[in-house]
């Protein structure tokens, strides 16, 4: 018997999408969101983009929840509250260190830096080398005061 992540999975692969583009696009999503929903049948939203949970939700079988029952549920839940600014630390930290390639402390407060560690992403290293290093020095060089306020 398979595991209900595993026909979630093989659904989605079956899913029908138009373009060769959406279907490496969605496929991936949706790939991608499952991965993360099969370890404790949650989905993190920080974990993932807006645009990328939408898309695996657009690319949902209709008949998921014969695989997978919780699932349209938890993926609501990680759109409302990515929509809500659950990952509202993480994003200008991120963006920061896109731009600059380093986190300036004195951008950002030490309480915002701090949250912006624990919503960093697993895997993102892999995206962005060297962001947890550096989102570390920052949090150091804030703690220290560097910028003349708390």
């Amino acid at each position: 018997m398979h595991s209900p992540v595993v026909a979630l999975l093989v659904a989605a692969s079956l899913f029908p999408a138009t373009g060769a583009a959406a279907v490496a696009s969605s496929a991936s999503a949706l790939e991608e969101v499952v991965k993360d929903y099969q370890g404790d049948a949650n989905i993190n939203p920080c974990k993932h983009t807006l645009r990328t949970l939408r898309e695996a939700q657009q690319e949902t079988p209709d008949d998921i929840e014969q695989f997978a029952p919780d699932f349209p549920e938890a993926l609501s839940n990680a759109i409302a509250a990515r929509e809500q600014g659950a990952c509202s630390a993480f994003d200008p930290v991120f963006k920061d260190y896109q731009r600059h390639r380093e986190i300036s402390p004195c951008r950002h407060t030490l309480r915002a830096l701090r949250v912006a560690l624990r919503q960093t992403p697993d895997g993102i290293e892999q995206v962005a080398p060297g962001f947890t290093k550096e989102l570390r020095r920052a949090i150091k060089e804030r703690r220290r005061d560097r910028c003349g306020h708390k």
